[in-house]
């Protein structure tokens, strides 16, 4: 601001010396006095004095000079009102500042809106219609077929232990207490009511797997199948005591 109003100070002397020094020199000179013999002489005394003192010139100078002094008042205006915009800004009460910050919500905001539990229950999770894939499945013979688990706990090491395993997995123990390999009765039990026969089909699968996988006499299959039934009965009647 003091830099300011030196330049205008300057700017100021600078025109009015340069009117005073115009003025000065038109003063020094004297009143011409119309005769050809002084005109000559004053052409002769002063050659310099048209070329010192060119009034259009000093006009252009001065103009300058008040364009100048024009932009500066504007300058020095509006540096004015930026000291007093900050000013106010500096001596502003807090709690007006405060209530105009856009930061902090006003009295008048909406509250956020509250959270409330949805009355809807999720959706419940249905079982898929798609039943779940099979296990695999081993083939014994045409119409005989178990499960790889199942196939698995067979004791394939004796043929008699893999007979009886593989009943059990093909009839289960009901099947197998209440049914004969044959159908008929023996000649130890002649008095007693005949048991229903075991599928045949499946027990010729059961028969043919088992003296193919170890090389063993038919017959003992067969003796194997027949005491599997037997035994299966005497566990069932034990259990129904």
């Amino acid at each position: 601001m003091k830099a300011l109003e030196a330049l205008e100070r300057g700017c100021r002397n600078a025109a009015t010396g340069t009117e005073e020094r115009g003025r000065g020199l038109r003063e020094k000179r004297p009143p011409a006095q119309f005769s050809p013999a002084s005109s000559e002489e004053d052409e002769e005394s002063e050659p310099g004095y048209s070329k010192d003192v060119n009034p259009a010139a000093d006009s252009s100078i001065a103009n300058q000079l008040n364009e100048m002094r024009c932009l500066l008042l504007e300058m020095r205006e509006k540096i004015i009102n930026l000291e007093r915009t900050v000013r106010d800004q500096i001596t502003q009460p807090a709690s007006s500042t405060l209530s105009r910050s856009p930061l902090l919500p006003s009295s008048s905001s909406p509250s956020p809106p509250s959270r409330t539990t949805s009355s809807t229950s999720p959706p419940s999770r249905t079982t898929s219609s798609t039943s779940p894939p099979s296990p695999v499945q081993i083939h014994i013979g045409p119409t005989v077929k178990i499960t790889a688990t199942q196939y698995g706990h067979i004791k394939w090491s004796d043929p008699r232990k893999a007979t009886k395993d593989l009943l059990m997995a093909v009839f289960g123990r009901q099947v197998l207490a209440t049914h004969s390999y044959t159908g008929e009765l023996s000649n130890a039990f002649l008095g007693r009511q005949p048991k229903p026969q075991l599928n045949s089909a499946k027990t010729s699968d059961i028969l043919n797997y088992i003296t193919n996988k170890f090389g063993v006499d038919p017959a003992l299959v067969k003796q194997a199948i027949s005491q599997e039934c037997a035994d299966e009965a005497k566990l069932a009647r034990r259990r129904s005591k």
